[in-house]
């Protein structure tokens, strides 16, 4: 293929990424959108409790009519009552999630604002004729000191979960409102240009019996806008070619189906976890679970 360079057209990427939280070395990257496919029983709640204990999540949402019967599988993530919603006939479910997150985000803004008005302070405690307002002395004052202000997780941003679990058929699955968050999760909870930009973000961790559509299956906008997905056992060849035509890295379809198919016979609720967006010293975009990269199929 022959080309003519074109000055001053290059394109210039972004310091910027889509993932603004730092997650552990071994897991993915975040914020995300994590898929769980398997039949009643197959094991994609507990995949999905481990998977979310490991990231490090600060707060965790979760949309379930079954979370009391799921209480020793969840427990470990220590999900408040007050952040549990079982009832999927409420059609505000989304919108009480998203209310909660945009006032952690309002109380991370408190908290930079506070920070500079400290920093303020300090820098006029330091100038011996300078002449500093009362409301800056009374507002960090303590005790005898000056009192730097706090906040819960530090200097960085809160990172947030939510988990829908055993909501297929329901007004969650069927409306617009699941696929418009899994295209805008990485955008939620925006922070005002003057505190330096970017989001807080949501990352979600979506449960489903059928990969496609039908029955308890995934619409397709949550489907292109994932970033991760668990494939447990699956009988439908039909279904198993469609999988593999849109989440196989290269056009060895059958071997994508073949490697699927070797995971999950080696043992009851083994899964193949498919990353697309796989970290750069992460060795594969497969793994046999969340412990194991498969390096060849």
């Amino acid at each position: 293929m022959r080309t003519v360079k074109i000055k001053k057209a290059d394109i210039k990427v972004p310091n910027t990424t889509a993932f603004q939280h730092s997650s552990p070395p071994e897991m993915p990257k975040m914020p995300c959108t994590m898929i769980a496919v398997a039949r009643r029983g197959g094991g994609k709640s507990v995949a999905i409790s481990n998977l979310v204990r490991m990231m490090n999540f600060d707060r965790t949402f979760l949309i379930s009519p079954t979370a009391s019967s799921n209480y020793s599988i969840l427990q470990p993530l220590g999900i408040d009552d007050d952040d549990i919603y079982e009832d999927l006939d409420c059609p505000n479910i989304l919108n009480k999630v998203i209310e909660k997150g945009e006032a952690m985000r309002d109380e991370y803004v408190e908290y930079l604002d506070a920070k500079k008005r400290y920093e303020q302070l300090t820098k006029l405690l330091g100038d011996d004729g300078a002449s500093i307002p009362d409301e800056l002395l009374e507002e960090f004052y303590c005790q005898g000191d000056f009192k730097k202000p706090t906040y819960p997780y530090g200097d960085r941003m809160p990172k947030l979960a939510l988990i829908i679990d055993d909501a297929q058929n329901s007004k969650v699955f069927s409306g617009k409102k699941l696929p418009s968050l899994c295209i805008s999760h990485r955008h939620k909870f925006m922070i005002p240009k003057a505190h330096g930009g970017g989001a807080i973000g949501l990352s979600l961790f979506v449960m489903a019996q059928n990969y496609k559509s039908m029955g308890g299956g995934l619409p397709k906008p949550v489907r292109g806008n994932a970033t991760g997905f668990m494939l447990f056992k699956n009988h439908s060849d039909k279904e198993k070619q469609f999988v593999a035509e849109e989440l196989a890295f290269t056009d060895d379809k059958q071997g994508f189906i073949d490697m699927w198919e070797g995971v999950c016979d080696e043992a009851p609720h083994n899964f193949l976890f498919v990353d697309m967006n796989k970290k750069d010293h992460h060795p594969s975009p497969y793994r046999k679970n969340f412990n194991q990269f498969i390096m060849d199929k």
